[in-house]
């Protein structure tokens, strides 16, 4: 499996842990939606984000 199949993987089950946390946090604690709302917010959005993530999966791999 090449990086890029590995990095579509990951990316795939982050949205899918993303999905849960939303559904979680929206059900339970609507108080720290708003904090989870940042960080999904940092999460999608941005370059560092990225580079981030790719020094974690070359840490992984």
């Amino acid at each position: 499996m090449d990086n890029q199949a590995k990095l579509t993987a990951i990316a795939v089950n982050f949205k899918r842990v993303a999905a849960l946390l939303d559904s979680f946090f929206f059900d339970t604690k609507p108080k720290l939606k708003g904090i989870y709302n940042n960080l999904n917010f940092l999460f999608h959005n941005g370059f560092s984000f990225f580079v981030i993530f790719n020094l974690l999966v070359i840490r992984v791999f």
